[in-house]
């Protein structure tokens, strides 16, 4: 079975999902991990066929820049609020846009985001 995994590219989004991936390459499945450029070089390091797609860590601190204007009137406590939109979910934007072509000519049987990109066979079985 072709397993793809997604991840930020965040030592601590990424790093949970190790032992699930070795475990499914143990087991004799085809493991993919897509993730952003600056991570994808440890996770080859490690044995995982990686796609390096959307933006740096690094980068999606840069999508903050400029946006003074959306904590204009905000309350300290929901400066987070604004900083996860816009790092987080410009990224995820990106990353899909560049993963999805890929993902829908390899066909995974699985994908570790399943909301994000629904696998065009699923699976009852993991």
């Amino acid at each position: 079975m072709r397993i793809l995994f997604t991840a930020c590219p965040g030592y601590g989004h990424a790093w949970p999902l190790l032992p699930l991936a070795r475990t499914a390459q143990r087991r004799g499945h085809e493991v993919v991990f897509a993730t952003g450029p600056d991570l994808a070089p440890e996770l080859v390091r490690r044995g995982l066929t990686t796609w390096a797609v959307g933006p740096t860590f690094p980068q999606m601190f840069d999508f903050r820049d400029g946006a003074e204007e959306e904590y204009a009137g905000l309350p300290p406590e929901q400066h987070m609020l604004v900083d996860l939109r816009l790092m987080f979910g410009t990224a995820a934007r990106i990353r899909a846009a560049e993963l999805l072509p890929r993902a829908q000519q390899w066909r995974p049987r699985w994908s570790s985001n399943r909301r994000a990109m629904p696998s065009p066979r699923p699976s009852t079985r993991c």
